[in-house]
């Protein structure tokens, strides 16, 4: 049975001493805000996770939760006019827009550092490559094609590309050099 492997980073982060919260995916037409961004901005204005105490938050979602993710930081956080809740860090793993079923390739209109993992083939399963020309001025984009990437397990497939070592060391190493605990 597959242990979604995105929990257990999480976990391994709260474990360590990082403010963490795991969510299942938000239902925005029911919500008018999601319990996610709720807690988000809890966590920067009354827990001191903020840039301007050495902290700040990372977001992060895999297959559907990476369509989470965009869409909590372009219409929930809206960071861009609140920039007190700008992400450092988020991460795309396999994502497929929320609720759409098709591969996540839209760059969030404003966090620090993107990481997006995805397996290319086939391509209705799984994420897809962002248009650099998106990515803002001063934000840095990784992307891991694990299908086409030299060094990368080229047989990663949807359900098992969150319970990868390698995909979750990757995220776990630029968390600790973007984000202190």
């Amino acid at each position: 049975m597959n242990r979604e492997g995105i929990f257990d980073i999480a976990q391994v982060l709260y474990d360590t001493g990082f403010d963490v919260m795991a969510f299942d995916e938000a239902d925005y037409i029911l919500l008018a805000e999601s319990v996610a961004e709720r807690e988000i901005k809890n966590a920067i204005d009354n827990r001191f996770v903020d840039p301007m105490f050495n902290g700040g938050v990372a977001i992060m979602g895999y297959s559907q939760g990476g369509g989470v993710v965009q869409n909590l930081i372009e219409e929930e956080l809206d960071p861009i006019n609140n920039f007190q809740y700008l992400p450092i860090y988020g991460v795309y793993l396999d994502a497929l827009v929320h609720d759409g079923g098709t591969a996540e390739t839209d760059w969030p209109d404003a966090v620090l550092y993107l990481l997006s993992i995805y397996q290319s083939l086939p391509v209705e399963l799984g994420g897809g490559d962002i248009d650099n020309n998106e990515v803002l001025p001063g934000a840095t984009l990784e992307e891991i094609n694990t299908t086409t990437t030299p060094g990368w397990n080229a047989n990663l497939n949807h359900s098992a590309i969150d319970d990868n070592l390698q995909v979750q060391m990757r995220i776990l190493l630029r968390l600790n050099q973007l984000l202190l605990r």
